[in-house]
């Protein structure tokens, strides 16, 4: 699978999906090496090999396309993905001026669609984990952090934390009574 492959199944899984080519803005076709659109968004997505491809001719496509997207009024967001060796920074900046610009760069090792993910990964939805795998073992940690404490001190507490914030201020209530009982009859 070429790494532009690999880009576009890795785009197609978060939900973008592929548009026609030639793309048709304004009267005007454009060809690109992948374009997608996104489903839930106004997404315009183009991958370009920048291995193959001729960087002024890239730049005159891209700045064509933008200029295109805006005459006819679109709100679309055009990002292009650029795979491959990277270009010189002046094309970069000339391409950042008319849209936004995520360089890939040049795939290899074992690991090439995790790092391609980790390129694309603003391009693609973010994953939370679930507040349970999120919060973990709290009394794990307490406990590990109250090391030195006296259980007794803290334990009631935890304890009572799982009838709720009500359940806690009464236990506090109760510890704080039986201490002022203890000192006054200390005094007495």
């Amino acid at each position: 699978m070429t790494p532009i492959e690999r880009a576009v199944a890795i785009l197609l899984e978060a939900g973008y999906r592929p548009a026609p080519q030639p793309i048709r803005v304004a009267s005007t076709e454009f060809e690109f090496d992948a374009v997608l659109s996104a489903e839930r968004s106004l997404d315009l997505i183009v991958i370009v090999d920048t291995a193959i491809a001729d960087e002024k001719r890239m730049l005159r496509h891209l700045q064509a396309l933008s200029r295109a997207l805006d005459v006819i009024g679109s709100r679309r967001t055009l990002t292009a993905v650029l795979v491959g060796p990277e270009p010189r920074p002046q094309t970069l900046q000339a391409l950042a001026r008319s849209c936004r610009v995520l360089p890939v760069g040049v795939l290899a090792g074992p690991k090439q669609d995790d790092v391609l993910k980790d390129w694309l990964a603003v391009l693609l939805p973010l994953q939370l984990p679930s507040p349970e795998e999120a919060q973990g073992d709290w009394r794990a940690e307490l406990e590990s952090r109250l090391n030195g404490v006296a259980p007794s001190e803290w334990r009631p507490f935890v304890d009572a934390s799982d009838g709720g914030a009500k359940a806690v201020q009464e236990t506090l209530r109760a510890k704080i009574d039986n201490a002022l009982a203890a000192a006054i009859e200390d005094l007495a």
